[in-house]
């Protein structure tokens, strides 16, 4: 390698490996522009041998990622390691080709596009689109290479990637099905050299495509034809559509967006025949008017679709109940006028229903300030744990917003929020007269519980076992006890959220000493409880979970009762 004094070694970069040494500088651009497209953040690195690359001339990043489809459809411009942007492996191969030294490879912020020599890369959200060729480079055998059996003008001049061809090792989804992942790397250097990029039309032009599509097939409902020759009007437009997007694509290089010309098109189409059916769609115009005015969008969507839904019988499922309190708001309700308190709590409710919205929630009820919802019913929603926490989240940054307003009627706004995960009744539920779409069930009980208890605890949310479990791999929490809530005999754990999707509503110093802390008062050491949990506390004064353990073990004059199991009962609600 040293010899040759151009090899270009891969590395990955990701959350997982070693830390960056110099080494690495090898594999950065030369200059980096700042601006709002740098790329995404990394932390680790996975490189070879450090003998390997010491020897070689550079590094290049040979990570891939697939699209929502499972294929590799480009390759990332470059990756954030610290204050430096890692070079991709093709980069790094035409800048070893061409002799372009490291000074003259940029990766500008700006726009998200490199510069290698007189290269101009532009990019897509950071990305270079692969405009696959569906066949392999040419390839030669490494073993009749070693062997002297592959003359020299074969690989004279020429860029020779090393890779594995055979499909029970390094391969990748491409559009053109299963493929040797080397030739992520062979395609995107070939485009480079070659400047046959695949280029992605503007929003402009997939916005003017999409509306005439829509417009054209408008235009054939306007004629009295038959329903049969309107309806075989429409697909022949939803065809050309969808033609015309694939003939861009493959005589220019030209990827405009291919769902939107043919949804509008179809959409239209539809829209005008529902048109001409107006009186059979009569009755569910009728059931929408009637519900739409205490029933969600989606729920109403729902009976439209099926109103046998109406019925007063429930069913069981699986679902994450979420419940909000704002703290203290009795005592500020009764000092502020009707008005002035009716127009904060709207101020307030907004952005909470919005966040859980904006997570397929579904607002079950306000109950005064507190709040109500559901995840994972009426439509169903397989992480419905995790986007009841992002919700909780979302909420909690939503705050920031209402506090101006609530400062101005003195209110000093905090809330409380419980979340709990686990089978329930959820359906029509009332009387033949009035009904609601609600849920019912030991799970919701104990989610109202949760939120209450958060303010015995001074944490912002809790949340159920099940919860956590569920939600664990994308959200993290703190278990802060193991009790029994009044009217059960089963303990429960109880866990704080700390992060997840939105950001991070606490972090706490040394959490590992406070898991000892907690291991000690479950086993009886009440003095090495104490011992830590001062410690714990020291470093961290605002947390209220520690002082409420010091209180425990004063109370219990520091010894564990005979029988002790650490669990806590809670005799209030």
């Amino acid at each position: 390698i040293r010899d040759a004094g151009n090899v270009v070694l891969g590395m990955h970069v990701g959350y997982r490996g070693a830390d960056p040494d110099r080494t690495i500088a090898k594999a950065k651009y030369g200059q980096v522009a700042a601006g709002p497209h740098l790329p995404p953040a990394s932390e680790k690195v996975m490189v070879s041998d450090p003998l390997f690359v010491k020897a070689c001339a550079r590094l290049g990043l040979i990570s891939v990622f697939e699209d929502a489809n499972g294929a590799v459809r480009d390759v990332q411009l470059g990756a954030a390691l610290g204050p430096s942007v890692i070079v991709p492996f093709a980069f790094a191969l035409v800048a070893e080709y061409k002799g372009i030294d490291r000074g003259n490879v940029s990766y500008l912020g700006e726009d998200g596009s490199a510069q290698l020599g007189d290269y101009t890369i532009k990019g897509v959200d950071g990305r270079m689109l692969l405009n696959w060729r569906g066949t392999p480079f040419p390839t030669v055998s490494i073993v009749d290479l070693v062997e002297g059996k592959v003359p020299a003008d074969v690989v004279k001049d020429k860029v020779a990637i090393i890779g594995f061809t055979h499909l029970a090792e390094d391969t990748v989804d491409s559009p053109f099905g299963r493929q040797p992942g080397f030739l992520v790397h062979a395609t995107a250097l070939d485009q480079v050299l070659s400047g046959d990029r695949l280029n992605r039309a503007t929003p402009a032009l997939d916005a003017l495509i999409t509306f005439l599509a829509g417009l054209i097939a408008s235009v054939i409902f306007v004629p009295k034809l038959t329903p049969a020759a309107q309806v075989a009007g429409a697909a022949v437009v939803v065809a050309l559509a969808g033609f015309g997007v694939y003939g861009a694509f493959v005589g220019a290089h030209l990827w405009i967006t291919g769902i939107g010309p043919v949804i509008a098109a179809a959409f239209s189409a539809g829209v005008c025949l529902a048109g001409s059916y107006w009186q059979e769609g009569l009755q569910r115009r009728h059931l929408r008017n009637a519900f739409s005015h205490y029933l969600s969008d989606k729920l109403v969507d729902e009976l439209v679709a099926d109103p046998s839904r109406l019925s007063l019988s429930g069913e069981r499922r699986e679902l994450s109940v979420l419940f909000t309190d704002i703290r203290n708001f009795t005592t500020f309700s009764e000092r502020i006028e009707p008005l002035e308190l009716a127009s904060f709590m709207r101020d307030y409710l907004g952005p909470m229903t919005k966040a859980v919205l904006d997570q397929d929630g579904y607002v079950d009820k306000f109950i005064g300030d507190a709040v109500m919802a559901i995840f994972g019913a009426p439509v169903p929603r397989a992480d419905h744990a995790v986007r009841a926490c992002a919700t909780a989240i979302d909420m909690f940054n939503a705050l920031d917003g209402v506090r101006p307003h609530a400062s101005r009627l003195g209110i000093d706004l905090h809330i409380g929020a419980g979340v709990n995960t686990g089978d329930v009744i959820v359906g029509n539920i009332g009387s033949a007269e009035r009904f609601n779409y609600t849920v019912l069930g030991d799970v919701v009980n104990l989610g109202s519980r949760l939120e209450s208890l958060t303010k015995t605890y001074g944490v912002f949310c809790l949340v159920g076992p099940k919860t956590a479990l569920q939600a664990g791999e994308r959200c993290t929490f703190r278990v802060v006890d193991l009790v029994r809530v009044k009217g059960k005999n089963d303990p429960i754990e109880l866990f704080e959220l700390l992060s997840g999707p939105g950001g991070t509503i606490v972090a706490y110093v040394d959490a590992d000493e406070f898991r000892a802390a907690m291991a000690a008062w479950r086993a009886g050491d009440f003095a090495t409880a104490k011992t830590s949990f001062e410690s714990f506390l020291a470093k961290n004064p605002k947390d209220g979970v520690p002082k409420l353990y010091l209180e425990r073990i004063a109370e219990l004059g520091g010894v564990a009762p005979t029988g002790w199991d650490g669990v806590y009962t809670h005799t209030k609600k």
